[in-house]
């Protein structure tokens, strides 16, 4: 007979109230970038920044921890212990999951490399899936994480720009020749300037 499973109290308790707030954050910022509040990026920041922090924890969560936070395909709850997939895939994911939302915060602000942890990510994601539905057990938050990580990737970063800053033209400009000509200096301070302005009023 086995004995039940010691809780734990970061793992069990604390991060997944942090996750969950986090989530809060983000989802707020994202809202009031598109509908042109001045304070979104901190909301985008702290809520993606948080996040990534909660699921880079993870990797080191108790093996029974993160079984028990994956789903399995079959009726049975008697499972094949895998290296592979109970070891080596949630030290992955975790990681992997970290680098997306690190991503998608990077594409949301507009900072460089945002593309190189979006790809990173999500295609170490899709990966880490295909192993989990081959062993009959998945992660519906990593199957959503993958997703969101491949769709903000899909999207131009220019199409952002234009809906997150559709009432300022000047700005839109000036953020757009900014994004296809990052060596420019002095064009990274004027964008810096019109955001500052922008926060002022």
């Amino acid at each position: 007979m086995e004995t039940p499973a010691q809780q734990n109290f970061l793992f069990d308790s604390l991060l997944p109230r942090i996750e969950w707030f986090a989530w809060l954050l983000a989802i707020t910022g994202v809202a009031l970038a598109y509908f042109l509040f001045s304070k979104a990026n901190f909301f985008i920041s702290l809520g993606f920044l948080t996040l990534a922090a909660v699921y880079f924890l993870d990797a080191f969560a108790p093996r029974t921890y993160l079984i028990a936070n994956s789903f399995s395909l079959q009726e049975n709850t008697t499972q094949d212990k895998s290296f592979l997939v109970d070891k080596v895939a949630p030290q992955i994911q975790a990681q992997a999951m970290a680098a997306t939302l690190v991503g998608i915060q990077f594409k949301l602000l507009f900072l460089p490399g945002s593309h190189t942890l979006l790809l990173v990510g999500t295609v170490s994601l899709a990966v880490i899936v295909a192993i989990q539905l081959y062993a009959n057990r998945f992660s519906r938050k990593v199957l959503i994480i993958t997703a969101l990580g491949a769709l903000v990737a899909y999207i131009p970063s220019d199409e952002l720009v234009r809906q997150f800053y559709r009432h300022d033209s000047v700005l839109t400009e000036k953020m757009l020749y900014h994004l296809h000509h990052p060596e420019d200096k002095a064009a990274i301070r004027e964008v810096h300037r019109l955001q500052q302005a922008r926060q002022v009023q």
